[in-house]
């Protein structure tokens, strides 16, 4: 509910969401975050780990990566101010434009960390531990290291740009 929101799904997006926090709890620096969120394409409790919706939104990730770069992202946002999504920016949680937040990020200055969220629900918790002690040559262990190394690979792109990464996943059993 802090910070600085905007919304940016469609075609050509920098990110579902953008979100930009001034001055945060940690006192830290300003901090930058692309946040991708695809839905899991089962809703099930006991739903298997599945690698290839990770690929997807990973992907998204990766090739957006560029836009970590403060005025890369202001001058993106400012070029998509005419979609209809544009609307759909918060500072503070009240609403405003998405003006306003391009302003704020080009105030930002170079000393600011760089965050990238991807919010995927598929692997639950339960689920990612009975994988981690299933049978290293079992169906389920393979899934979870190809997941793994892809996750990985994702984490080397963003530290070579000095940022960090967030999964988040669903917290079920």
């Amino acid at each position: 509910s802090t910070g600085w929101l905007a919304c940016d799904d469609g075609s050509g997006e920098i990110a579902d969401f953008v979100h930009l926090e001034m001055d945060p709890p940690d006192r830290q620096g300003p901090i930058v975050s692309l946040i991708h969120v695809k839905a899991s394409g089962s809703a099930k409790r006991s739903r298997q780990i599945s690698v290839s919706e990770y690929e997807v939104v990973v992907g998204q990730a990766i090739k957006n990566l560029r836009s970590l770069d403060r005025v890369n992202l202001a001058d993106g946002l400012e070029a998509g101010a005419k979609k209809d999504v544009a609307k759909a920016v918060w500072h503070d949680g009240e609403p405003t434009t998405r003006h306003r937040m391009v302003e704020a990020l080009r105030k930002v200055g170079d000393n600011y960390r760089r965050l990238v969220v991807i919010l995927q629900p598929r692997v639950t918790t339960g689920e990612r531990r009975k994988a981690r002690r299933a049978k290293k040559d079992s169906a389920k262990a393979r899934r979870l290291q190809q997941l793994d190394t892809l996750l990985v690979a994702a984490q080397a792109e963003c530290r070579a740009l000095q940022a960090d990464l967030l999964v988040v996943g669903e917290s079920l059993g």
